[in-house]
C-alpha cells in the first residue's frame, strides 16, 4: 500500500454482529464533533473482538471505528457501489467512458455522478487510491444497474455495494448558538444578517450573522456556483438559516453548505423629499433635520419607510454536485428519505465474488468492516 503524505489510512473489523454501545456513540459524535485518537484506541482496546491496520498517526482509526458503529438503522440512508482498480493500474489516470456515464446517470434515483453544468464526471476520485469510481443511489438495484451502464477502458479488479449516510444531512444534528459553538463542529446557526452581504477577491461572499448571543462570520465560497451569485441578493436585517463546519482563523468562520432564507427584511429607509425640486434631501445629522441644495430646509428628523417586493426563489440554497460535500443532501434527494430497520444488504450480487453464484448473504457470524 502507497503512502499519501497527507493521509492515515486505517481498517477496522469487529467480529460480532452488533457493534457496542460506545462505538455506536463514536460514530455519532465523530459526525459533527471532534473525536480524540485515545478514545478510539480504548474502545478498540477494551475488546478483543477488535482487529486492526493502520498507516500514518493512525486518526484513521476514528474514521474507521465509525463507520462500524454508524449502523443508519431508522436513518435516512443511500448506497453506493465502489469498484477497484487492478494493483497495477493505482496511481495512473483513471479511464472511463464518460457518455457512458451521462447516460447511467439518466436514472433519477441515481445522484451527484455528474455535473451538467461543467459536464464534469463525478464518480471517479482525483487521488492515488485503488477506487476506480463510486456510483451514488437510492437503492442497491439502482446503483448496480448503473454499473452495468458505465463502460470502463481498464479492467475492474471486484465491486461492493455499501450502505451509506452520503446525501443524507446526517451529519447536521445540533442547532446551536454562536455563543456556543466550537471550532471543528458541524452546526446550524440561525440568525439574522447585521449588514448587506459584501464579497473579496476571488468572489467568495461574507455574510455577517448574529443572534441574541452573538455574532459570528461565515464564508459562501466562489466554488459553490449559483449559491454565491444567489447570497449576494440578500440583505440586512434578513433572517436565514445556514448549516456548515465551524473553522478556526482569526476568529471563527462558518464555511457554509447550505443555507435556509427564512423571511426577507423588506422594509428600506429612504430620505425625504424636497416638496420644491423633488429630489433626496440630505441629513444635517441625527436630531437636526434635512435640508436641500436648492435651500429648503426640513426641521423634523424624519424617515420613510418603504416597503419592498422582495421574494428570493429558491428559498434553500446550495452547491453544485461538484462542490457539495458528501454528506450533504441535494436538491435531488428531498421527499426521497427512507429508513430501514435491517443491518444488513439483502439484494444480490452485493459484491463481485457473489456475481455468478447463487449465494445472496453469509450463513456464517457477520463480520461489520
Amino acid at each position: 500500500m502507497r503512502l499519501d503524505k497527507d493521509t492515515n489510512p486505517a481498517i477496522v473489523i469487529y467480529k460480532g454482529d452488533f457493534p457496542p454501545k460506545d462505538v455506536r456513540e463514536i460514530a455519532i459524535k465523530a459526525l459533527f464533533k471532534t473525536v480524540r485518537l485515545r478514545d478510539a484506541w480504548k474502545i478498540i482496546n477494551s475488546s478483543k473482538k477488535f482487529l486492526y491496520f493502520y498507516m500514518g498517526n493512525g486518526r484513521g482509526i476514528i474514521g474507521a471505528l465509525s463507520a462500524i458503529g454508524n449502523i443508519l438503522i431508522n436513518r435516512d440512508h443511500t448506497y453506493e457501489l465502489l469498484a477497484y482498480r487492478k494493483p497495477e493500474n493505482i496511481g495512473k489516470k483513471r479511464r472511463i467512458d464518460e457518455k457512458s456515464v451521462i447516460d447511467a446517470a439518466g436514472n433519477p434515483n441515481i445522484f451527484a455522478n455528474y455535473d451538467p453544468e461543467t459536464r464534469r464526471i463525478l464518480i471517479t476520485p482525483r487521488g492515488g487510491d485503488p477506487v476506480l469510481f463510486g456510483i451514488r443511489g437510492e437503492t442497491p438495484e439502482d446503483v448496480y444497474k448503473a454499473f452495468l451502464k458505465i463502460r470502463s477502458l481498464e479492467e475492474i479488479d471486484r465491486w461492493a455495494i455499501f450502505v451509506t449516510n452520503q446525501g443524507t444531512d446526517d451529519h447536521w444534528r445540533q442547532k446551536k448558538s454562536i455563543k456556543s459553538i466550537k471550532p471543528f463542529e458541524q452546526v446550524i446557526i440561525e440568525g439574522v444578517l447585521d449588514k448587506n452581504p459584501s464579497w473579496i477577491s476571488g468572489g467568495h461572499v461574507i455574510l455577517k450573522i448574529q443572534d441574541k448571543t452573538g455574532r459570528i462570520t461565515s464564508m459562501v465560497y466562489f466554488e459553490s456556483g449559483g449559491m454565491t451569485k444567489k447570497v449576494r441578493n440578500l440583505r440586512a436585517g434578513d433572517k436565514i438559516r445556514i448549516y456548515g463546519g465551524v473553522k478556526e482563523k482569526k476568529e471563527l468562520t462558518i464555511n457554509v453548505q447550505k443555507i435556509e432564507i427564512l423571511r426577507e427584511n423588506d422594509e428600506k429607509e429612504v430620505k425625504p423629499i424636497c416638496i420644491r425640486c423633488h429630489k433626496p434631501m440630505r441629513s444635517l445629522g441625527k436630531g437636526k433635520g434635512y435640508f436641500c441644495k436648492c435651500g429648503y430646509h426640513l426641521s423634523l428628523d424624519v424617515s420613510l419607510i418603504i416597503h419592498l417586493k422582495r421574494e428570493i426563489r429558491p428559498r434553500l440554497l446550495l452547491p453544485p454536485y461538484r462542490s457539495i460535500r458528501h454528506l450533504t443532501k441535494p436538491i435531488k434527494r428531498y421527499g426521497r428519505e427512507h429508513f430501514r430497520n435491517k443491518i444488513n444488504i439483502t439484494f444480490h450480487p452485493w459484491c463481485s465474488f457473489l456475481e455468478n453464484t447463487g449465494i445472496s448473504s453469509f450463513n456464517s457470524k457477520r463480520i461489520i468492516i
